[in-house]
């Protein structure tokens, strides 16, 4: 019975973690993809 339970535990925080894992690697794509207009005064 306690395996039952320790198996169902592990299980949730698993899919809990991988939630957190997931959301953040995709706010960090996000920032990948910005990109700041350049300055004039550093264009040349």
């Amino acid at each position: 019975m306690f395996s039952k339970v320790k198996l169902a535990a592990l299980s949730g925080l698993f899919a809990i973690l991988s939630l957190v894992a997931f959301a953040s690697a995709a706010s960090a794509s996000v920032f990948a993809h910005y990109q700041p207009n350049l300055p004039k005064s550093l264009r040349k």
